[in-house]
C-alpha cells in the first residue's frame, strides 16, 4: 500500500494541472480546514504509530506552517515555506495522497 501510495503522490507531483480543477480544490481546503488540528498533529508527531519512515516535522507550528501555504495555494496563490515547514507538507503529502484520506 505504501508503494501505491508513493506512486501516487510522485504522480501528482508532476501533474500542476490538477490544481486547474476548480472543484476539486475546493473539496480539498474543506477537507483539510476541517481535519487541520489531526492533519497538524499527525505531521509533527514524534511517535507516528503508521508509516514511522515518513519524515515528521519538529513541531506543530511547522505543520500549521504548511497547512496555511497548502490553502493559499488552493486558492490559487502562492506561497513560501520554511525549512521544517517543508518536512511537513512532504509528511501531509504522503499521508493525505490516498482519496479515502481526503473524506
Amino acid at each position: 500500500a505504501d508503494k501505491a501510495a508513493a506512486a501516487l503522490l510522485a504522480e501528482s507531483r508532476a501533474d500542476a494541472t490538477a490544481l486547474d480543477d476548480k472543484a476539486a480544490c475546493a473539496e480539498a481546503v474543506a477537507a483539510l480546514s476541517k481535519n487541520r488540528k489531526n492533519v497538524a498533529r499527525d505531521a509533527a508527531d514524534s511517535s507516528p504509530k503508521t508509516q514511522p519512515h515518513v519524515k515528521r516535522a519538529k513541531t506543530a507550528q511547522a505543520a500549521e506552517e504548511a497547512i496555511d501555504a497548502a490553502l493559499v495555494v488552493l486558492d490559487g496563490g502562492k506561497a513560501r515555506v520554511s525549512g521544517e515547514a517543508k518536512v511537513a507538507a512532504a509528511a501531509i503529502a504522503a499521508r493525505l495522497c490516498a482519496p479515502r484520506d481526503m473524506r
